[in-house]
């Protein structure tokens, strides 16, 4: 836990695995499902949700958006049924993302 760079490799690995998960309908422990995203942005959406909450929340979530006729492979679709900090969490890092992409590489740097 106290060394950044491993932190960060496994970190990304995690989140790798978590957007397999949403790329196609994965079974989970205790008879849950994963609602594949329709396009790579929410893929990335429904992975941060579950590396934040964790993956069954997000599946149960998503169980709970299509019984109530929401659309279970969008972040909107799910949002109401996550935990509050997990709905601050996904918008914030998407938004730092984007910042960042749209920083110059010497401004990273330098």
């Amino acid at each position: 836990p106290f060394n950044p760079r491993q932190n960060a490799y496994l970190g990304v690995g995690y989140l790798k695995q978590l957007m397999d998960y949403f790329s196609r309908e994965t079974v989970l422990e205790g008879g849950l499902r994963t609602v594949p995203a329709k396009s790579t942005a929410e893929m990335e959406k429904l992975a941060l949700a579950a590396f934040n909450a964790g993956i069954g929340t997000v599946a149960r979530a998503q169980r709970k958006a299509r019984k109530a006729g929401l659309n279970p492979a969008s972040f909107e679709g799910i949002k109401s049924y996550l935990p509050e900090i997990t709905r601050r969490y996904v918008p914030q890092v998407v938004r730092r993302r984007a910042e960042l992409a749209a920083l110059d590489s010497s401004e990273l740097i330098g």
